[in-house]
């Protein structure tokens, strides 16, 4: 399902993939863009590590990020968010925090827009829309941490890795997601053969297809059911906020965005 912005902003509003720079007023907008660049996301590149300098914001066009948890055993590695095109990395330098605890990795590879920490200092001074919206933004991503939380403690493997399908395919073009069982199961917390049978499971429901590093969706609203109630509760809550937020900050929908024309 595409769902076009509630209001738009010229042909901008139309080719600008990320949904919190499309809720910006223009003036703001071309602010932003005036400093940004668009670069490639590499597949496991990290954009954010722990304790390092946050040098950039980066707002995604495509693919998919994913905040993790790296424990001090070296070989734990636990997701605690996600960042599509519905948001942004780098988000501490918005609450005037240079670094930040967690890494931020390339979970799915895709484009970005870049802005550089010096140039966002600057900018946010300047840009009353984009300081509501990261406002709103970051109420989002405490409510997925929370609701994180919770669904890592109280659901199935099998439910859990439905959502996660499901959350990696709104962020997606295709029916066919580039992932391996190896980073779901880094990405669920759970040993890989864990997730293989999972994956068989779903699989013999008729809902997904796998062959090596491909996992295609063939039964979307099936997959819906299967998945715990954490992914609508993620999406409800994403959606109510911007639409109750300043008019501006309501430009889109996190869940299928308008191809550019």
């Amino acid at each position: 399902m595409t769902i076009h912005p509630k209001s738009g902003h010229g042909n901008r509003a139309h080719s600008e993939r990320n949904l919190l720079l499309r809720a910006l007023s223009p003036t703001d907008y071309a602010e932003v863009i005036e400093h940004a660049v668009t670069v490639p996301l590499r597949l496991k590149l990290d954009l954010v590590e722990p304790g390092e300098p946050i040098r950039y914001l980066w707002f995604p066009q495509s693919g998919m990020l994913s905040v993790v948890n790296d424990m001090r055993d070296g070989k734990t590695t636990i997701e605690v968010g996600v960042i599509g095109r519905d948001g942004v990395a780098g988000l501490a330098l918005f609450h005037g925090h240079k670094t930040q605890p967690l890494r931020i990795m390339v979970q799915v590879a895709g484009e970005a827009k870049r802005l550089p920490a010096e140039a966002f200092e600057t900018v946010i001074e300047q840009a009353p829309s984009l300081r509501s919206v990261l406002h709103t933004y970051t109420l989002a991503v405490f409510n997925q941490a929370g609701q994180q939380t919770a669904c890592n403690r109280l659901h199935s493997l099998e439910q859990r890795c439905a959502k996660w399908l499901l959350t990696t395919h709104d962020h997606m073009d295709s029916e066919e997601l580039p992932l391996t069982q190896e980073l779901l199961a880094i990405m669920l917390g759970v040993r890989r053969p864990g997730v293989t049978v999972a994956a068989q499971a779903l699989q013999d429901a008729g809902l997904i297809s796998y062959r090596r590093g491909r996992i295609s969706i063939t039964d979307r609203l099936g997959l819906e059911k299967i998945a715990c109630e954490c992914y609508g509760r993620i999406r409800d809550d994403y959606e109510s906020l911007f639409s109750d937020s300043a008019p501006r900050a309501g430009a889109g929908s996190r869940w299928k965005v308008a191809q550019p024309v």
